[in-house]
């Protein structure tokens, strides 16, 4: 009966150390800056962008098209904004996910699948 008891206590034991254990999670996004180097326009899908810089400062010179059109928005209140309502000079954060890639294209792009979000500052 001690022999039974002792081996649950000791898996209840390994159970609970387990659980202690707290597994660090990856960001599941990485936040990049940039300034739009395009007008955008009414029946435009996409911004471009001269270069994009992460928090860690890493570079990804542009330019950079973001296919994202429904996914900007005003730091201010966060509402959806248009395409046609940026101007070239404005500042954008954009919001990628963790280890998303960029396209070799002329000019790279980044896959809307990507994109989480984009917040003109």
């Amino acid at each position: 009966m001690k022999k039974h008891l002792l081996v649950i206590l000791g898996v209840c034991l390994l159970i609970l150390s387990a659980c202690g254990q707290e597994q660090q999670m990856k960001d599941p996004y990485v936040i990049y800056t940039g300034t739009i180097s395009q007008n955008g326009t009414s029946d435009a899908k996409s911004i471009f962008v001269d270069q994009l810089e992460s928090e860690d400062g890493k570079v990804i010179k542009g330019p950079i098209e973001l296919a994202s059109i429904s996914k900007i928005t005003n730091q201010k209140d966060e509402r959806p904004i248009n395409v046609a309502d940026l101007v070239a000079g404005d500042k954008v954060e954009v919001y990628l996910k963790s280890g998303s890639s960029f396209q070799d294209a002329t000019p790279k792009k980044v896959r809307y699948q990507d994109i989480l979000k984009i917040i003109k500052e």
